[in-house]
């Protein structure tokens, strides 16, 4: 399983700025308003620079690519390096600020070998490897820019790579941060520089490799359990989970829940919560009961768990579409 030491994340400021206006009225604005600008990077180096904005023109033309894992009609293509090159050509860049673009050059090259048969295992270092140097880029720039956007032209480049390497992945371990009991899902969770969540994405398995979505929405979810859950029909569900207990996220409620069911090669999102009562107990920690399917405000008395009394209950009902979590108040 994969093991980065430096979690990631993505994010470079997305700026729109007219084409059409004129250097007279660009300098007005300038004089008048705070200045948005992206992080692009150098052809030495590929460190961040607060270069050109990203324009409107560019968007438009270019704008299906300017989404998020999962919302890309992702191209299924063994020519890995023309692909790549092209997205280059047409204005998305390589951001490595540690060691410039070489190593990702490298990988694209290796998982090119390996699509087309040309070497026997999957290239897990190399892809590991070129991600994290251009996560970490984007994690750099995320955490020092004033103004900054989860989509942009480096994460655009990230994003697409991690789908041509999930597509090709013979094993979800190879590349999430930790999987489910079955090996069939796994999350892949990218942070700030001090430690804010960013991305949260599940990666899983399909017939032709593997996939990846995003998890909720941008800074707000970082999952650190997946559950395997069941129904009275015997359908498998997928609990991805946080109870707030990551101690290094201090600066966003990180209560988050979603479930997933599998139905053959995609997973549905059936229903999902970031709410959790809260209680005045200083103490207090939320513990989920995967038998009872619920969540309590708990607290250590030295050898087991104890429900504070009076504290609310968050219940999850699985019942397929129908799913749905409902808070129970207890007096006692």
């Amino acid at each position: 399983m994969k093991k980065i030491a430096i979690i990631c994340s993505l994010a470079v400021s997305l700026v729109f700025a007219s084409c059409d206006d004129s250097k007279n009225k660009q300098k007005e604005q300038k004089e008048t308003e705070p200045q948005k600008t992206e992080v692009t990077t150098n052809d030495e180096n590929c460190e961040p620079q607060e270069d050109n904005l990203i324009n409107d023109e560019h968007l438009n033309k270019y704008r299906e690519y300017y989404v998020l894992p999962g919302e890309f009609n992702v191209e299924e293509t063994n020519e890995l390096v023309a692909y790549f090159n092209y997205l280059e050509e047409i204005g998305f860049e390589i951001a490595s600020r540690l060691e410039g673009p070489a190593p990702i050059k490298s990988a694209i090259v290796e998982l090119e070998k390996y699509a087309k048969g040309k070497r026997k295992y999957y290239p897990e270092e190399d892809v590991n490897n070129a991600i994290v140097l251009m996560s970490d880029t984007e994690s750099y720039v995320h955490g020092h820019a004033a103004y900054i956007s989860v989509i942009n032209k480096s994460s655009v480049f990230l994003y697409r790579f991690m789908e041509q390497a999930a597509r090709l992945c013979p094993n979800i371990e190879f590349l999430a941060d930790f999987c489910s009991e079955d090996k069939q899902i796994g999350i892949i969770n990218h942070s700030v520089w001090n430690s804010d969540p960013l991305l949260s994405m599940v990666i899983y398995k399909t017939k032709k490799g593997c996939k990846i979505q995003m998890i909720g929405k941008p800074e707000e979810v970082a999952i650190e359990k997946v559950f395997c859950l069941s129904d009275k029909h015997g359908n498998k569900y997928y609990l991805c989970s946080n109870n707030n207990s990551f101690s290094s996220y201090t600066y966003n409620h990180l209560f988050a829940q979603f479930l997933y069911q599998k139905k053959g090669d995609n997973i549905e999102l059936v229903c999902h919560t970031q709410d959790m009562p809260e209680v005045d107990a200083d103490k207090s920690e939320i513990i989920f009961n995967p038998k009872r399917r619920c969540w309590e405000h708990c607290e250590w008395d030295g050898k087991y768990y104890q429900r504070i009394k009076g504290s609310p209950r968050l219940n999850l009902i699985i019942d397929g579409k129908n799913s749905y979590f409902e808070v129970e108040e207890i007096t006692n």
